[in-house]
């Protein structure tokens, strides 16, 4: 993943959803995506695909993305999980949690 700074605005975090076994979750049938975003200060703040929060760049590959918005970034460590509700059986599916660094500051 690029860096990403605090207060960054336009930063497009594209995750492929993938099952167990390696290949792609196909998202096409399901009820809902979520993304679970964890702080560094341990509050969560959840992006669904159903209120328009994410985008599926291809459903049938289990991509989805999600673009941030003013404000949404602070500095420190950031825990992304990803959660599949699945409508053929009301399946639930949760992925491995990604580490995101959000730095305070640009300096090169």
């Amino acid at each position: 993943m690029s860096e990403i700074f605090k207060d960054d605005i336009g930063t497009v975090i594209e995750v492929t959803i993938k099952k167990e076994d390696g290949t792609a979750y196909n998202l096409t049938p399901v009820a809902d995506v979520y993304f679970m975003f964890k702080k560094p200060d341990g509050t969560v703040i959840t992006k669904k695909k159903s209120l328009g929060e994410l985008v599926y760049q291809s459903a049938e590959n289990g991509i989805v993305t999600f673009t941030t918005t003013s404000g949404f970034w602070a500095a420190g460590g950031w825990t992304l999980s990803v959660k599949v509700i699945d409508t053929a059986g009301a399946k639930e599916y949760v992925g491995t949690a990604i580490s995101i660094n959000v730095y305070n500051q640009f300096i090169k």
